[in-house]
């Protein structure tokens, strides 16, 4: 009524970053695995920043149509004894325990929390008080990517292998042989280690499918708008009928 807008519509957030895909400039886009894509093939978008989510993208009638998910609350996979460890002592706070609150800001401190208790290491003053002070997750992040505590290098590891993990999951699950893209704002900021990294060797370790899973393009977008501009073209497309 403020605006006097005639027609409004509501989307979910990965579904808006889904739309915004195709408006992301070259220069914002980091190609991780170039893979062999397939014309018009489906197409997988993931996102790790204040929780994590999940879309898809399929070619019907000449064009790109995405769609919403609420994956990123399914359950947690462990892989070794520590996932093990991890999954029950997020189990014994949270009850039910999704890659939600592993793969996304609050998830990075979850796992520093639980190494530290694991491994007795106390974090350094300085770690605490940046903790405090601003982004508990940047900081841990920060410290990671500059080698300057082993725990918080440790930490980085792990997440990186939780996301790889899950957005390989997703992309076998949307068979996305047309491309995976990588949005959120964690991603952008730890591009060093993402792309060298433990996160494609995790993406990629789906056994009897692995092959597939090098053949998937993998692209990080580095647009924090892509959900805006995704939008905008949503709203453009709805006003022309759809």
């Amino acid at each position: 009524a403020a605006t006097r807008v005639a027609r409004t519509w509501l989307l979910n957030d990965l579904e808006a970053a889904a739309w915004g895909v195709e408006a992301v400039a070259a220069a914002d886009r980091l190609t991780l695995q170039a893979g062999e894509p397939e014309r018009w093939g489906n197409q997988s978008v993931v996102a790790a920043g204040t929780g994590f989510g999940e879309a898809g993208r399929v070619w019907v009638d000449g064009w790109y149509r995405p769609f919403a998910s609420e994956g990123g609350h399914a359950d947690f996979a462990p892989a070794d004894e520590l996932d093990w460890s991890f999954q029950r002592w997020l189990h014994a706070s949270h009850g039910h325990v999704s890659w939600d609150r592993i793969v996304s800001g609050p998830g990075i401190v979850a796992i520093h929390d639980f190494l530290r208790s694991e491994r007795r290491v106390p974090a350094p003053p300085t770690l605490v008080e940046a903790m405090r002070a601003g982004d508990a997750a940047a900081a841990i992040a920060e410290a990671a990517l500059a080698g300057r505590d082993a725990i918080c290098v440790e930490v980085l590891d792990r997440f990186l292998g939780y996301f790889g993990a899950e957005a390989g999951n997703h992309a076998l699950k949307l068979m996305a042989t047309g491309g995976v893209f990588l949005a959120g704002g964690i991603a952008p900021k730890i591009l060093p280690r993402l792309a060298d990294g433990p996160f494609l060797d995790a993406f990629r370790a789906k056994g009897r499918m692995a092959e597939l899973m090098r053949r998937m393009p993998v692209t990080v977008l580095c647009d924090g708008d892509v959900g805006l501009k995704g939008t905008a073209l949503y709203g453009r497309r709805m006003a022309a009928g759809g």
